[in-house]
């Protein structure tokens, strides 16, 4: 029979809390009563659609860090040591405590610039690299602090993998989007300074659909995370680990373990299981007390922290010429120097070698850099006239038949008070869809839509 699903999306938070019961295997979802027929629903075209492409952004390329095999212990804070006394580092990937995380960015800034006033003189000049929340909080509390700051942003707006879209005619969010464990987490701190909206949200209350829309049984949310835990102290991957308690099983029991692979892991590190370490459920902590949207997005807490700093747009830095001396940034065909900087650059932008570093940064640094994974998680997301989608539940799952598409959609019509939702694609699912036109990706989805509710 047809069974109702609620899944739980683990994230790390979540995984850590499983892992302290020591349990050997997790029931994810629960099972209901046989949902009653739905009536047949007119599933309209949709009014207005935003689609991310997070890769090919030339000054991110990628959403967030990840832990790959070749990574190492150690490696965050090998990325976050300064070079000298001149040449700071911040960034999610930076965060031990919080990696791939908007408030980790912003602690990673605190971070850096308290290093760098135990050594600069007082007034010295500071440049920062980067107008997202690791240098916009790194350039607050310096600027704060006496020095001279000037922030250097090559695009047209602050918030870097913080963007804030109102093409929709309301505040929807393209990169960060969620409060993660709003207890003691430092923008909730902000938040609460300037009153700013925010609506609780519950990503467990979900239901999940399979290839012909009918709503898909348990007993495949059987997920066994001991594997997975055994797994990190061999050096293994996530895939790996996983592929172990797929032996004997049907080929249906495996597309449903795999969604649940895709929603659990992949959808949550921005990378395909088979790239993944498995100890990248186990790093960093995590806040309590539930996570929560912010209804005018989350650009707004980093304006908040914006008065009086000196920030130039449309200036990319092309080199970064640095030593005992001082620094020298060099933005198209002018020069800027500073006592100090520090740089915010993502991950993704350094692996490239997108900015010149002369000389070139330490062999054990670059090695960090070259180490870590730029996983992508790019966004669908659809206005539509009227809501047609089941007002129960937060959020809805479909296990398509390619593996990974249209797998997690998220209603967001509680946070932008219009019906909009949206959906997600990680890793290579994410990377192959670059090769197709908004309408496309548009009309992928609508087919998905009506099978799911027409």
């Amino acid at each position: 029979p047809n069974m109702i699903s609620t899944m739980t999306t683990l994230d790390r938070r979540r995984f850590l809390q499983l892992m302290a019961l020591g349990s050997g295997a997790v029931l994810v979802g629960c099972v209901g009563a046989a949902p009653k027929p739905r009536a047949p629903t007119v599933v309209p075209d949709p009014t207005g659609a935003l689609i991310t492409r997070w890769r090919t952004d030339e000054f991110a390329r990628g959403s967030y860090s990840y832990l790959s095999l070749d990574n190492r212990p150690g490696d965050r804070e090998l990325l976050a040591a300064p070079v000298g006394d001149t040449l700071f580092f911040a960034g999610e990937a930076t965060s031990s405590s919080n990696p791939a995380t908007a408030h980790g960015a912003l602690m990673s800034g605190r971070d850096a610039a308290t290093m760098l006033e135990s050594v600069a003189v007082p007034g010295a000049t500071v440049g920062v690299i980067g107008a997202g929340a690791a240098g916009i909080a790194a350039a607050r509390q310096l600027l704060d602090a006496g020095y001279q700051v000037v922030i250097y942003e090559g695009r047209d707006r602050i918030g870097g993998r913080v963007h804030t879209d109102t093409s929709l005619g309301v505040p929807v969010d393209l990169g960060a989007s969620w409060l993660t464990g709003v207890k003691g987490n430092p923008m909730t701190t902000i938040a609460d300074a300037i009153n700013a909206p925010r609506v609780p949200t519950d990503y467990e209350n979900t239901v999940v659909y399979d290839a012909n829309g009918r709503r898909a049984g348990s007993s495949f949310w059987r997920t066994p995370f001991h594997t997975v835990n055994s797994a990190a102290r061999e050096g293994l991957t996530i895939q790996a680990a996983i592929e172990s308690a797929l032996v004997d099983h049907s080929q249906r029991y495996i597309d449903r373990f795999n969604f649940a692979v895709v929603a659990i892991f992949e959808h949550e590190y921005a990378a395909d299981a088979e790239h993944l370490s498995a100890q990248a459920p186990h790093e960093g902590d995590y806040f309590g007390g539930g996570d929560a949207m912010l209804p005018n997005g989350y650009v707004e807490l980093l304006d908040a922290l914006t008065d009086n700093l000196d920030i130039r747009l449309n200036s990319r830095v092309d080199q970064v010429v640095w030593g005992s001396n001082g620094v020298t940034l060099r933005i198209a065909d002018q020069e800027f120097e500073h006592d100090h900087v520090v740089v915010t650059l993502p991950v993704g932008v350094l692996k490239a070698k997108a900015v010149l570093f002369e000389p070139p940064l330490p062999d054990e640094k670059q090695g960090a850099i070259d180490r870590f994974g730029m996983g992508v998680l790019d966004k669908v997301v659809l206005e539509f006239p009227y809501r047609f989608w089941d007002q129960s539940f937060d959020s809805f799952g479909y296990i398509a038949d390619d593996r990974g598409k249209w797998a997690q959609w998220y209603d967001l019509e509680e946070v932008t008070g219009k019906p909009i939702v949206v959906a997600f694609h990680a890793g290579s699912v994410a990377d192959r869809m670059l090769g197709m036109s908004d309408d496309e990706i548009t009309a992928e989805a609508m087919t998905v839509l009506r099978t799911i509710y027409g």
